[in-house]
């Protein structure tokens, strides 16, 4: 968030009536246009916005992260920037899905993929996304009175009308889950696919295919303790194959000293009780199964 004007009583001391009006203005006005649009006031870290820059239109991102870094946020406002189609200026005009200058283009049709419904989707994953959903363009779709995906009103700037709501069209993003069955994800045609922990290898091949006919975009945000295929399927493929882009970020890329929130001393204590063979995964986003350590018996 910038220039959040906040009120506290040390501010208020020795201001006049006519100054502590004003700022009261300005903070109502600012919690105003961040409930209309909140995705205006997302301030990436570092490595966010590198990872939001990274490829091309036809790419596969996947970030390789250690815990508490952003991944899921990153997800959701990537998710969101495509769906709302309100892009920061900073983010490529090459890869928005915007239909211009021959890109792909509106309706967009997308699916979020992560662990499952009731934790990671409904615990973790929906509060980051409404976060960011701008006042009164995204409908729930809803079954069984749960939310499992929306509809998006959009920003229809491909038309000589630049900018305005498109009434008719819809951009939709389905949430799924890796329990579901592969066929969920077999005989779809999508432009964008989100996956949020690492996914089993059927359901990245259904819907790798799934993305062909419209020259598909997804990433994976992950910390990687499960699915070896990845390693030797994304990362051992960057060096040959143009579309894939990864990037490893760790847990310390979130401390205080490197402009986040957590304390060095927090960080430390998580890493000191977890077990021997999950630390390199959860510190430096480094695969479990690369780390030479011998594992347990189940």
């Amino acid at each position: 968030m910038t220039d959040q004007p906040t009120i506290t009583e040390n501010i208020l001391s020795g201001l006049s009536e006519d100054e502590i009006l004003e700022r009261a203005r300005k903070e109502l006005l600012y919690r105003e246009r961040v409930r209309i649009n909140p995705l205006m006031f997302y301030e990436p870290q570092k490595w966010q916005q590198s990872f939001h820059l990274l490829g091309h239109p036809k790419s596969v991102r996947a970030v390789f992260g250690g815990n508490q870094i952003g991944k899921t946020t990153w997800a959701c406002a990537e998710m969101m920037f495509h769906m709302t189609q309100m892009y920061p200026e900073w983010y490529p005009e090459s890869c928005r899905r915007d239909g211009k200058e021959g890109r792909p283009g509106p309706p967009l049709e997308a699916i979020q993929v992560g662990p499952d419904f009731e934790n990671w989707l409904e615990q973790v994953y929906l509060p980051k996304f409404t976060s960011f959903l701008p006042a009164d363009l995204a409908e729930p779709i809803k079954i069984q009175g749960k939310i499992r995906g929306y509809r998006f009103k959009y920003l229809d700037t491909s038309q000589p009308d630049n900018g305005n709501i498109n009434p008719h069209n819809r951009n939709v993003v389905h949430f799924q889950s890796y329990l579901q069955d592969t066929f969920a994800f077999e005989g779809k045609t999508i432009d964008i696919a989100g996956f949020d922990e690492p996914p089993p290898f059927g359901i990245w091949t259904a819907t790798k295919r799934g993305l062909m006919a419209r020259d598909g975009i997804s990433f994976l945000t992950l910390t990687p303790l499960t699915e070896p295929w990845l390693d030797s399927e994304i990362c051992e493929q960057e060096e040959v194959n143009k579309d894939i882009h990864t990037i490893r970020v760790e847990i310390w890329e979130n401390s205080i000293e490197r402009g986040g929130y957590l304390r060095k001393d927090q960080i430390e204590s998580f890493l000191d009780s977890i077990p021997e063979e999950e630390r390199l995964a959860r510190e430096k986003g480094q695969f479990r199964h690369l780390s030479g350590v011998v594992y347990p018996e189940l």
